[in-house]
This record gives structure tokens, C-alpha cells and sequence, in this order.
């Protein structure tokens, strides 16, 4: 009785192995009908980023002696600067940060108002406003950014020669404004393709929510695909100004993403040539936990669909084929290996080629078993490519369990 149960949960097991779809990394691939080798980098061309997060904000305060210099401060500081910045150094045409102010009152003293800037190194960058400010004075002040080559901190500061001096000001504005060079905003991708898109031409609205409260923000997604190709795996990244949580999504991923630098959407379905998708019930929300949106969403990856026989899309006959070694997975990609590609963190899987294979795959489970004889063979591996989309199969040899330790080689070699 105990043998036939075993047997029959090896039957279960076997039939339920071969539905299941996992990704392996192997020497070698059994295939690629998705092509992700068209894989770009980007951000919006031009934006203007708010540092502020949720407009105004007035703020009272005293200067203060400074522990690094004679006179007496005081400061306003951005640690937090957004991941398109420092990710894009030496590609802006065009990168300024600009300060709007107004001093409602000062009192006990005088003191000069500036803007300033830190690298990684501390090196320090400033600009300052003409003379003394004035009670009711409004200053606009611009420091120009593209000279930086790291950032740790943006700031504003009040200075002066007197302890104590008391002010009360409101900032209108801070903003990071930048434009990118023209040859930033093109494929960061190694190859290219008569079908890819022009990453300029992919854009993302957000609009806020039914269901925002004080507690609680919501947004729906709009992503407009204003390109003459289609576009698949949209990515695009909303800036906070630290860790929010994420609570609902809904027909988009949505998550905290640290090395972003805020919250990261990521749209998978394929997005037609001039085309906007998007509605009141494609969206997410998070609570904020004290930090705030800092600026415009914008696209930093698409996966664009390639022409030809080596594109995304794999069309399921229900029939098996015979085809040229070329064609077969193996043949379009050889050896695979791990690199780092620029749109991504993380190193992925690529051929020999350099470009990234998605692998989808199934296993066989103990192929010595006797239940199993009938599914190893060519046969069943030409159904699971070709009626399945299977591109990788896993080849299961047990050491114990009657495997080729105990007994069954002969089983295993005889197998077709």
C-alpha cells in the first residue's frame, strides 16, 4: 500500500511539474521568444523638479554661530537629492537650482541671503543675494548645477555678523530645473532596432485621486505612447523625499524604491503606437509617513518591441514545427551569462549577442521513474516549445530516490 502511494504522488508530482514555469540560469539557452534587446534608459527631456514637495512653506528662526566658520547661520537644507540628477551627471545641457523667497521679517540685525550647494567631498558652491535683505523683500536667486559632479546637499542660507537675529521668510519656490543634451535622451542600449521607439515620445501623467485624504495619497496613471511603434514595460519613477509605503495598486506595480529615490511604477502591458492608456481605476496609492512628492514623474526604462523574427511576441500554433538550428533558442543565443546592462541595477541574463533572454521553463521531475518514460523524449520537448512557449527545460536526475546512485543508468540511458 505504501509504494502504491508513493507511486501515485510521483504521477501527481510529474503532472504538476510540467505546468510549472520558473526562471534558470543555465550554461546555455533552450530558446527566446522575448527579446528584451531593445531596453533604454531614459528621463524626461527637460523638467522642473519641487524640491518642496507641497508648496509654500513658511518658517521662522534665529541665526546661530556657525561651527565651521566665524559668523552666525541660518539654514534650510535638501539632503534628499532626486535620482534623475544624480544618475544623469554630465549629460544636462542645463541644470539650475532656483530659489524663490520672501522675507516677511527680520528683526535684532542684518544678514545676507544665498543659495548653496555640496558635493560628496563637501566642496562647497554658492550664490548670493546683492546686499542685506529687507523686511517684505522678495529674492529670486539661480545657482547653476552642471559644474557638480557628485551632490549631497542643496540649501538656503541666512548669514550675518550677529548672534540672535530673528527671521521670519516664506519660501515660494525651490526648484532643480534641467534639460538634457540630445545625446542623453537616446538609447542608452547597445543595439537598436527598425521598430524601437524614440524614448522622448513616451510620457506619464498622474492625476491625483477620489480617494486622497490628509492620511492617504492617491493617483491614477496616464502613460501616452506618442511613438509610431509599440512599446511594452513602461517603468517610471514618482520622487519623495524619503521612504513612503505603498498600500494599493492596482493594473500597475508600484513600490518604494530607494535607489530611485521614490516610488517606482511599472507598467508591463504592451502600449500601441499613439496611444494613451490609463484610467480611474489603473492606479496606486501610499501613505506618505511625513515625506512628501519633491517633483514630476518621469519614464526611466521601456522595453520597446523589436521587428523581424527575433521580436517580443511568440505566437502559439497549437502545432509543433521543424526549425533550422538558427532558429531554434540555442541558435539565436548561444552560451547566455550574467551582465550589467544600463537600464537596469542589477546584472540580467543576455547571448552571447549582449542582449537580455527572458527564459521560461519547465521541469521533468525524476525522469527514471517509470511514469515518466512516455514524456522524455523529442516529441514532448517539441510541444513544450512550441505549444507551451517553453524555451527551458529542466532535466531532472535524483541521486537517491531510485535515481542513477541506486540502480537506474541503464533506465535513464535508454531514455530517447
Amino acid at each position: 500500500m505504501a509504494n502504491l502511494l508513493c507511486s501515485k504522488k510521483r504521477v501527481l508530482r510529474s503532472c504538476l511539474s510540467f505546468v510549472l514555469v520558473f526562471s534558470m540560469i543555465l550554461g546555455y539557452s533552450f530558446g527566446n521568444f522575448f527579446n528584451f534587446s531593445n531596453v533604454k534608459k531614459v528621463v524626461a527631456a527637460s523638467s522642473s523638479i519641487d524640491m518642496l514637495g507641497n508648496g509654500a512653506v513658511t518658517e521662522s528662526g534665529s541665526l546661530t554661530k556657525n561651527e565651521y566658520g566665524n559668523d552666525y547661520i541660518l539654514d534650510k537644507e535638501f539632503n534628499t537629492i532626486p535620482s534623475v540628477v544624480t544618475s544623469n551627471i554630465g549629460k544636462f545641457s542645463s541644470l539650475t537650482f532656483d530659489v524663490d523667497i520672501t522675507v516677511n521679517s527680520i528683526s535684532g540685525g542684518d544678514a545676507n541671503l544665498l543659495i548653496y550647494g555640496m558635493d560628496a567631498a563637501y566642496d562647497w558652491h554658492e550664490k548670493g543675494a546683492d546686499g542685506y535683505v529687507s523686511s517684505g523683500g522678495n529674492y529670486s536667486l539661480s545657482m547653476d548645477l552642471n559644474s557638480f559632479t557628485s551632490f549631497s546637499r542643496l540649501g538656503i542660507r541666512f548669514a550675518g555678523s550677529t548672534d540672535g537675529v530673528s527671521i521670519n521668510y516664506t519660501i515660494n519656490s525651490a526648484e532643480i530645473n534641467y534639460e538634457l543634451s540630445s545625446s542623453s535622451s537616446s538609447s542608452s542600449s547597445s543595439s537598436s532596432s527598425s521598430g524601437s521607439s524614440d524614448v522622448t515620445d513616451v510620457t506619464c501623467e498622474l492625476k491625483k485621486g477620489s480617494g486622497s485624504n490628509e492620511y492617504y495619497v492617491e493617483y491614477e496613471v496616464y502613460i501616452t505612447n506618442a511613438s509610431s511603434s509599440e512599446v511594452t514595460g513602461v517603468e517610471i519613477v514618482l520622487p519623495t523625499s524619503g521612504q513612503v509605503n505603498v498600500t494599493y495598486k492596482n493594473k500597475v506595480k508600484a513600490s518604494y524604491d530607494s535607489e530611485k529615490g521614490g516610488v517606482l511604477i511599472y507598467y508591463s502591458t504592451a502600449i500601441p503606437a499613439n496611444t494613451t492608456v490609463g484610467s480611474s481605476d489603473m492606479k496606486f496609492g501610499f501613505t506618505p509617513n511625513g515625506n512628501q512628492v519633491t517633483g514630476d514623474p518621469y519614464v526611466t526604462n521601456i522595453n520597446c518591441a523589436s521587428s523581424g523574427s527575433s521580436g517580443l511576441k511568440y505566437t502559439l500554433t497549437g502545432e509543433t514545427k521543424n526549425l533550422a538550428d538558427s532558429e531554434t533558442p540555442v541558435g539565436k543565443h548561444g552560451a547566455l551569462k550574467l551582465a550589467k546592462l544600463d537600464a537596469y541595477t542589477a546584472p540580467v541574463l543576455v547571448g552571447e549577442d549582449g542582449n537580455r533572454v527572458a527564459l521560461r521553463g519547465a521541469s521533468t521531475h525524476g525522469m527514471h521513474w517509470n511514469e515518466m518514460g512516455p514524456y522524455v523524449n523529442e516529441g514532448s520537448f517539441h510541444s513544450l516549445r512550441d505549444e507551451w512557449g517553453v524555451n527551458t527545460v529542466r532535466l531532472v536526475n535524483y541521486v537517491t530516490q531510485g535515481g542513477y546512485t541506486n540502480g537506474s543508468q541503464s533506465t535513464l540511458d535508454a531514455l530517447n
